[in-house]
């Protein structure tokens, strides 16, 4: 309104300039307070509440973890919500809020540092930023990843005060394949200097038993990242590089597979899971380990094993695929036809475009998700995939 008045804006077209202020005005308040309604499609489990009841967390028979199903499921039920216990940008990229990862809101700088974007004076003014604030950002991916991953989850202690004493985790012993990797200590040094220079910190830690101690800390919050579930959300601009990560527990129990009957991404800072095959009474839920299930089998195990170093042995890497007859009759069928024609063209900004798409591949994956792997059915799954990760990314 005072630049209108500034700038001689007419003196009767004043009312109208005040009225779209304080709308203007309004929409930025009400935008900000916007938060993911997705749910469960199921009541929660009393053990996991991010998880539905429909699932329990059982052993896999190899010593480990595995989800499986109580009940037939459909294809298309949300079966996980799980709010990450750490969540982080990767690069500076102002898409998202800094704290909360929420997006499609009106975001604010800060008014300190260059990099960070919030969404609301609560994320403002977080505590986790109050640290952050100024620390340098690294252009370098990688290194950015492991310094702010650290970083972040050393400030959820939320008064680092309290990490000067004992925790039962600090007893966990560090396997020998680990401590003789020459990379974990040069990790612990390089983040131990990045947060001893962070003014705050710096003065917990004055002595040298203290600054041991810190080390100590590292390590272990390393492992703790390493050991749980990541989901890395890949640029649109630059398909190499992850635009920000969301670590769980719950859905850290979901086993991976190159045949995955759920798909794990983010919904408004939560990781969502999705049922994308049906699943059956006992059946595990499985996840995909790679974004691009079409990758040849030689590449699959490579990029498994460069970021989470194991070998995948699904029944998909074991050899096992659909029937010839199997593999026609999907081929012909007229909605496969369809769905790789309109992929596309696909707007995905027109919700109601995006949401019949996703509804006819569920349509054909019902149909055909109970069969082993095949080429027609792998470009449906990775179609309705990208479309859930996308839904979820301008949607949320």
């Amino acid at each position: 309104m005072r630049c209108g008045q500034k700038y001689g804006y007419p003196e009767r077209l004043m009312p109208k300039l005040v009225k779209r202020e304080r709308n203007c005005r309004e929409c930025l308040e009400t935008d900000s307070k916007v938060q993911s309604n997705v749910k469960l499609s199921f009541e929660p489990n009393e053990k996991y509440p991010s998880m539905a009841n429909v699932l329990e967390v059982g052993q896999d028979g190899n010593g480990g973890y595995s989800v499986v199903a109580k009940a037939d499921i459909d294809v298309g039920k949300t079966i996980l919500v799980e709010r990450p216990f750490l969540a982080y940008l990767n690069i500076r990229y102002g898409c998202k809020c800094n704290i909360c990862l929420k997006s499609n809101v009106n975001l604010v700088p800060c008014p300190k540092c260059s990099v960070a974007m919030f969404c609301h004076k609560e994320c403002q003014g977080s505590f986790l930023h109050e640290y952050e604030c100024g620390v340098k950002f690294m252009e370098d991916i990688d290194e950015n990843i492991s310094r702010m991953s650290s970083l972040r989850l050393m400030l959820l202690k939320k008064r680092l005060a309290a990490i000067q004493t004992s925790y039962p985790f600090l007893k966990l012993r560090i396997g020998p394949n680990v401590a003789k990797n020459l990379d974990f200590p040069w990790f612990i040094s390089n983040i131990y200097n990045l947060l001893i220079e962070i003014p705050k910190i710096k003065a917990m830690f004055q002595s040298m038993k203290h600054r041991r101690f810190l080390m100590h800390l590292i390590g272990h919050h390393a492992l703790i990242v390493k050991n749980n579930n990541c989901h890395s959300v890949m640029t649109t601009f630059s398909p190499q590089y992850h635009l920000y990560k969301l670590s769980g527990i719950t859905a850290n129990y979901f086993k991976s597979s190159c045949l995955p009957n759920v798909f794990v991404g983010d919904c408004g800072g939560n990781l969502v899971g999705s049922t994308i095959r049906p699943v059956k009474k006992g059946e595990h839920l499985l996840t995909a380990p790679i974004p691009n299930l079409m990758k040849p089998k030689s590449e699959r195990q490579h990029i498994l094993w460069i970021v989470k170093q194991i070998t995948c042995k699904c029944v998909r890497c074991e050899g096992h695929t659909a029937s010839p007859e199997q593999c026609l009759e999907i081929s012909l069928d007229p909605s496969v036809y369809s769905i790789r024609s309109e992929y596309p063209r696909l707007n995905f900004r027109n919700v109601e475009e995006v949401q019949a798409f996703v509804k006819k591949c569920g349509e054909v994956l019902t149909k055909y998700g109970h069969i082993m792997w095949c080429h027609e059915l792998g470009m449906v799954l990775t179609m309705y995939m990208s479309i859930l990760s996308r839904q979820s990314f301008f949607l949320s």
